[in-house]
């Protein structure tokens, strides 16, 4: 990865959340291809760190293959056998892996994770 530029403040933003005894949702949007990614991403290396990515959609992005994918990353990051299919119990999965301590999860695109699925 390459060196990472600027955004001072905003890391110190996120590292003054990372410093409360609560937890906290942060949002960053934005237009694409401004480093919205890469910002979390340098925030969580030093952290207990998770990324989840949606697929892009295609005609052929189904509410199963974001599921699918979903839980294949899961299993890759949490060396956890997953069988779920459905959201309910991946995110429970996801939820108990990661109840003690801090960690950062990211949802890269997750407009995309949910947007073939209503119960998402």
């Amino acid at each position: 990865m390459s060196a990472f530029i600027g955004r001072k403040e905003e890391l110190a933003s996120l590292k003054g959340l990372w410093s409360k005894k609560s937890a906290s949702l942060v949002i960053i949007k934005g237009r694409r291809r401004i480093g919205k990614s890469r910002l979390a991403e340098e925030f969580g290396k030093d952290q207990k760190f998770y990324t989840f990515a949606g697929l892009p959609p295609t005609p052929h992005t189904t509410a199963a293959s974001q599921r699918d994918i979903f839980a294949k990353q899961l299993k890759k990051q949490l060396w956890y056998f997953i069988e779920e299919d459905n959201w309910w119990s991946l995110l429970e999965v996801l939820s108990e892996q990661t109840k003690h301590g801090k960690v950062v999860i990211l949802f890269d695109e997750i407009s995309w994770i949910g947007s073939k699925d209503p119960d998402f």
